[in-house]
Formats: structure tokens, sequence, C-alpha cells
């Protein structure tokens, strides 16, 4: 999706256990089969969660987005594709 400076996006990564998927604007935009994440926040020792940015295997954060974020979003469950238009529908009022 080409972006310009200023331009707003809603999007939305889903992973389900083994396929990340990312919405843009509530389209499917990619899917990737990853595996298993190292680890989770609700597992026992995690410690570190990056939004906007990603973090090294000490919990560093690197890679930073030049971004405004103005809300995020964590399910316990994957969503749908439904879900996520819906919420990009919900988002532009």
């Amino acid at each position: 999706v080409p972006v310009k400076s200023g331009d707003s996006l809603h999007l939305v990564a889903v992973y389900d256990g083994s396929m990340l998927t990312l919405y843009v604007n509530g389209e499917q935009q990619d899917q990737k089969k990853v595996g298993k994440v190292s680890s989770f926040a609700t597992e026992s020792g995690a410690k570190y969660l990056c939004i906007g940015a990603d973090s090294d295997a000490s919990g560093k954060g690197e890679y930073p987005t030049d971004a405004v974020i103005y809300t995020a979003r964590i399910w316990s469950e994957p969503i749908t594709a439904g879900q996520a238009m819906y919420l990009y529908n919900t988002a532009r009022g």
C-alpha cells in the first residue's frame, strides 16, 4: 500500500498460531507462515510487548516506527477477515 506522509491507515495483524495475516484498511494485504512465536505475554517469563517497534531477545526496543498510534487492541483469539473489516468501518465512523 503506497503511503504518503500524513496518511492515516487502519492496520490489523492476526496471528493464529502459525500464520500471520495483515489487514490494511479492512482488506487482507499479506499472509505468511511464521510458525511459533517465541513467547507471549501470558506465558511465564514473558516480559515485553512492543507496539510500533520490535524487540530483540533481551527485550531492547529496535526498529521504531515514525508514526502516531491512536489505538491498540489485543484479543485473546484470532479475529476473522469480516471482523477486521468491521473494525475498519467502525473506526471510520
